[in-house]
């Protein structure tokens, strides 16, 4: 038997395992929030039978009046896992799984928002020597996963791990010292910002949560490759520019001359006026207009502010997000 498959049919009893030893346990509670007012529930419980073990999930929402109802169930055997997951991941989004996964075909992450899957996707990534990603086992994607070490942790996170999780979009997970789930952020299949979080965890969701959100920003900061070189000066030659506070009147073969982040001069070409060593830029044959700004923003993960860029937007204005997220989105865009 080779490493791989070792490693598969350990993850298989091992799963195995972690779903028996909460069998017959009180069903465990989680409280799902969205942009942090509390909209629902997740339920587990965990089931025995001779041909295997199961991991029931049950997520109950309401979303601005809707009703919304998920059912999920994790079945591992000696060789397999089975996953069943049917009902509505957010308003507008719904999730029809039923699917059979070898055991080392991977670990089944759908888009549910569950954070008991999290929590098991974590007991696979650590029995499988905590590589640097793990394959999807519903499309052979990959999962990337790694702990976030914090020496200062606030002594209110005491004896509690937190992972970054990675299948598409940044993700702050929690558990304790067992295993056991504490605390999610995440976004959901709407794109909104949502955080479960463990029943005896409740009283500590607040700073949960905002120390998610700093793992998160530090994380994007780390790995975005948008961010460009700082300079004290930059000028831009020979563009075209298209003012809008004259009707859209075309000025050809101009300057523009930013001195520490500012607009400094716009008009005819002048050298003169261009600083020593400053980053000088060609823009002849481009069009160049002032930024846009997006009036009903709704930037909900850090990543947003990327998409925003793509699309010509330089500013935005925030109509519904949470305030701790905002101003620590806000200071790290202004260190830049």
């Amino acid at each position: 038997m080779t490493r791989k498959y070792r490693i598969a049919f350990a993850f298989s009893i091992s799963l195995i395992f972690h779903i028996s030893s909460s069998w017959g346990q009180e069903a465990q509670k989680f409280h799902v929030f969205k942009l942090e007012n509390k909209i629902g529930t997740e339920e587990v419980s965990s089931s025995s039978k001779a041909d295997g073990n199961t991991t029931h999930i049950v997520i109950r929402t309401k979303d601005r009046g809707q009703e919304l109802l998920l059912t999920s169930s994790l079945k591992a055997t000696n060789s397999e896992l089975k996953l069943v997951s049917i009902g509505h991941t957010s308003r507008f989004r719904q999730e029809r799984l039923d699917t059979v996964i070898a055991a080392n075909g991977g670990f089944p992450l759908g888009n549910n928002g569950s954070i008991k899957m999290r929590e098991m996707l974590i007991a696979y990534w650590l029995l499988a020597g905590r590589p640097n990603a793990v394959k999807s086992g519903l499309d052979g994607t990959a999962i990337s996963i790694c702990e976030i070490i914090e020496p200062s942790t606030s002594s209110n996170h005491k004896g509690l791990r937190a992972f970054l999780i990675n299948h598409g979009l940044d993700e702050i997970f929690w558990t304790d010292m067992d295993g056991n789930a504490v605390f999610m952020t995440t976004n959901d299949t709407e794109g909104d910002k949502r955080a479960v979080v463990a029943d005896r965890y409740l009283p500590q969701f607040v700073t949960l949560n905002q120390q998610s959100t700093q793992y998160l920003l530090q994380a994007y900061k780390e790995s975005s490759s948008t961010v460009g070189k700082p300079y004290a000066a930059i000028a831009i030659l020979g563009g075209n520019i298209i003012d809008v506070a004259r009707g859209g009147e075309l000025q050809k073969n101009t300057m523009v001359l930013i001195i520490n982040g500012k607009i400094d001069y716009v008009g005819a070409i002048d050298r003169s006026l261009i600083p020593p060593a400053s980053h000088v830029i060609d823009a002849s044959n481009k069009f160049l207009i002032p930024g846009l700004w997006d009036m009903h923003a709704h930037v909900f993960h850090p990543s947003y502010l990327q998409k925003a860029l793509l699309s010509g937007v330089t500013t935005v204005r925030d109509m519904g997000n949470e305030l701790d997220f905002l101003v620590q989105l806000k200071e790290m865009v202004g260190k830049r």
